[in-house]
């Protein structure tokens, strides 16, 4: 009963059909696949056959593939060479390595260069193969979606701290080498504790998504946004000269205006931002961009406390402030 319950549930997520790219020099198996797919019962396979790897890397570019078999079996050539490019790792899809007859090395340094599976065809049966296409694509995909998990903020939808270093850092070597011009912008949303003290966590989780919401309409699809933790976010924008800082400063305050402006945001948004400017001929560290960025955003936090205070010192003296 149990794995008949488990057929079921795999029926479900199998019920569509899967596009199945056989890279198969020499034509060394394409008939016994072709039958042992046809045995499928928790999906269908629509099997195309592409006779070398150029000819596959064009059609996983214009199809939507959901596996790839790499087919050693009569030259195992491409699959080594495959293998010395670490190809299963680097395409967007799940990959399955057959040859004729199994070895150990071929097996490691198949499943170290990224394919799901290693297949002997000599040996090979239709539950064999079908079980390993069904894994092969569940494995794949939850890989992705564990990936996407490590490199977004679940919040806010922004990357995540992780991400922003990785992307930042990739984006400065490039600029040391091409002489490009970056900002390095470090936020910090002023009333988040008080906001999570007086109306709850969930309030402030709120707050918290319309700032990312705010951000990603502030800022250009090329530009690294990212919720570093906390109540603190970064951006890293690229290609842009150090001017560019006033003109996104000044659309990131517009639409913190348009937002707090609704009635229907309980919540005001409020920002203390700084911003680092990355001078080629003058090569900072990521960490020395963001510090400075960070100091800058302190200073404007500072300001803002002090003009709050004598603002409520002022109301407090001033005869003409006080209510009659």
């Amino acid at each position: 009963i149990r794995n008949s319950n488990l057929e079921q549930a795999m029926g479900e997520v199998y019920a569509e059909k899967l596009t199945i790219l056989l890279v198969d020099p020499q034509s060394g198996g394409e008939e016994k696949l072709r039958s042992f797919l046809g045995e499928a019962r928790l999906y269908r396979a629509e099997l195309i056959v592409a006779d070398s790897l150029d000819e596959a890397q064009g059609l996983l570019h214009a199809l939507d593939v959901d596996l790839m078999i790499l087919n050693g079996s009569v030259d195992s050539d491409v699959v080594l060479a495959s293998l010395d490019e670490r190809l299963p790792a680097r395409l967007e899809v799940p990959v399955i390595v057959l040859t004729r007859k199994s070895e150990d090395r071929l097996a490691l340094k198949a499943v170290a260069a990224g394919a799901q599976d290693y297949l002997v065809l000599d040996t090979l049966d239709a539950d064999t193969l079908n079980r390993s296409v069904r894994y092969a694509v569940e494995r794949h995909q939850l890989v992705a979606d564990l990936k996407e998990l490590s490199l977004y903020d679940e919040l806010t939808g922004l990357h995540n701290r992780r991400a922003f270093f990785a992307l930042a850092r990739q984006q400065l070597k490039l600029a040391e080498r091409t002489y490009a011009r970056m900002l390095v912008f470090f936020a910090d949303l002023d009333n988040l504790k008080y906001v999570n003290d007086t109306y709850g966590h969930q309030e402030g989780d709120r707050l918290l998504k319309r700032t990312a919401q705010v951000m990603r309409a502030t800022f250009r699809d090329s530009d690294i946004v990212a919720r570093l933790g906390g109540d603190e976010f970064s951006v890293l924008a690229a290609e842009i000269h150090k001017r560019g800082a006033d003109r996104a400063l000044m659309r990131l305050r517009r639409n913190i205006e348009v937002h707090n402006a609704n009635p229907a945001h309980r919540i005001e948004i409020a920002l203390s931002v700084g911003v680092a400017y990355y001078d080629p001929t003058k090569p900072r560290t990521l960490e020395e961009l963001i510090s400075r960025a960070d100091r800058l955003m302190y200073a404007e936090k500072k300001r803002k406390k002090i003009k709050a205070a004598q603002e409520r010192a002022t109301s407090d003296t001033d005869p003409a402030a006080a209510p009659l």
